[in-house]
């Protein structure tokens, strides 16, 4: 059954941070700041952003100073470009000119001036119009009808079971991935199979499990990193090869995912932004993990078969004074 207490609450919580970025967009905004604001988990936070706002976190940020900027161009034509900039939470004026450009498509300059067709002040206001039409939404409060639409086209024949239960600690085996290395993390999932084959702990109840604590949407591209990791007795330890490490146990929210590996952040939105807070939960202090059902390396992309795993925590209102 439906919690609608702790969706509403959900919804007030991002609205937190929203407000929050409307308020200081001229200061330092940090995804942690916001987490703050906003009573959620740092693990956590920028999925469940994303899937009630509809963008990231930093797209969100980033889109508000520019229209904010946007703004204050026109309405105090004889501000300064510079102090716009940062009033507007832009550290520098390169930077703000290039991220104008950009998003806008023009200079700073052009759009006050409204002498390039579509900006303000100039012919008409197409290019703006268009613009907007693209951008997502602030607002968090959607129907809810639009939210289980929308989540329900996304997912549809991809989430084929998802039930909440209380998954076991697991001993892992595990090999770092960083994106840097320009390798595929299959190779890493290879390597680690011929290790625990070369020392007979290939099992029938053997798993293999992926951890990707780095959100690519937050880290740099390059300092991602990827656990590849693979089930073993609680006698193993680390040698020159790999590393042992445990998952903690926890209640979790579990999803069988079938589909493409493209698919799977969507499959992500729908859980964070649906069904966890329709049945009563938050997202626990604890990273997510996927166990695979089939083989990462040879896999073709096309048929992903594993279990998405989100530690929950019951909900429980945010304590957190209001400002």
């Amino acid at each position: 059954m439906a919690n609608e207490k702790s969706l509403q609450e959900y919804k007030a919580r991002i609205q937190r941070a929203v407000d929050h970025v409307e308020k200081n967009a001229a200061d330092r905004i940090s995804l942690a700041i916001l987490a703050e604001v906003s009573c959620f988990s740092p693990y956590h936070f920028h999925r469940i952003f994303r899937a009630f706002v509809g963008e990231t976190p930093g797209g969100f940020v980033n889109r508000i100073r520019l229209e904010k900027a946007a703004s204050r161009l026109i309405t105090y034509p004889s501000e300064p470009i510079s102090e716009i900039a940062s009033k507007c939470g832009f550290t520098s004026s390169p930077a703000f000119s290039r991220a104008f450009r950009d998003y806008f498509g023009c200079s700073a300059s052009e759009w006050r001036g409204g002498k390039l067709e579509g900006l303000p002040g100039g012919k008409n206001d197409k290019a703006n119009d268009t613009r907007r039409e693209g951008a997502s939404d602030s607002s968090v409060c959607q129907s809810d009808d639009e939210n289980s639409t929308s989540a329900a086209a996304r997912t549809e024949g991809m989430l084929v079971r998802t039930e909440i239960k209380s998954m076991p600690s697991f001993h892992v085996a595990y090999l770092t991935y960083l994106h840097s290395r320009d390798e595929k993390v299959g190779k890493f999932f290879d390597r680690l199979w011929r290790w625990a084959g070369s020392r007979g702990l290939l099992t029938d109840d053997v798993r293999l499990i992926g951890i990707a604590p780095d959100n690519p949407k937050v880290a740099a591209h390059d300092k991602c990193r990827h656990y590849a990791c693979l089930t073993v007795p609680a006698h193993i330890v680390s040698d020159d090869e790999i590393g042992v490490a445990d998952i903690q146990a926890a209640k979790c929210v579990v999803a069988r995912f079938e589909g493409m590996q493209r698919e799977i952040a969507q499959a992500y939105d729908e859980l964070f932004g649906k069904f966890i807070p329709e049945n009563g939960y938050q997202p626990a202090d604890l990273p997510a993990y996927e166990i695979y059902y089939n083989d990462p390396q040879s896999n073709s992309g096309k048929d992903f078969t594993l279990d998405l795993c989100v530690p929950v925590e019951s909900w429980k209102p945010c304590q957190r004074p209001e400002t």
